[in-house]
């Protein structure tokens, strides 16, 4: 089911990031106004679980690995959109301390932050 959402960080009204969510995680997410996710994880695919968000998208990393460039281009071009439109998005990968903060500094980099 995944871990806790209380095991996520807000980063700014708009981006926050964590660990693998489970159903309840899912709805918590929802509640709270998110509408995107990216998902970092070579290892699960939140879509084939049910788990995806109206707007998803799966960057597959190695946990310990360094995203490719490719791919951290691609969710910050993601997060643009999402956040553009006025959504908010969560970032994961396993346990939220590796592969998603890693997107979302390329994320703040990309805004000059």
């Amino acid at each position: 089911t995944g871990v806790p959402i209380f095991e996520s960080s807000r980063i700014t009204p708009e981006v926050y990031v964590g660990a693998q969510f489970g159903r309840r995680g899912k709805q918590a997410l929802l509640d709270e106004g998110i509408t995107g996710v990216v998902n970092m994880r070579v290892e699960y695919d939140d879509a084939a679980h049910g788990l995806a968000l109206p707007e998803y998208c799966y960057l597959p990393t190695v946990d310990d690995a360094a995203p490719t460039v490719e791919h951290l281009q691609t969710g910050v071009d993601f997060m643009h959109r999402v956040i553009g439109k006025g959504g908010k998005v969560y970032i994961h990968c396993k346990g939220g301390i590796g592969r998603a903060p890693t997107m979302a500094a390329a994320y703040f980099i990309s805004q000059g932050r």
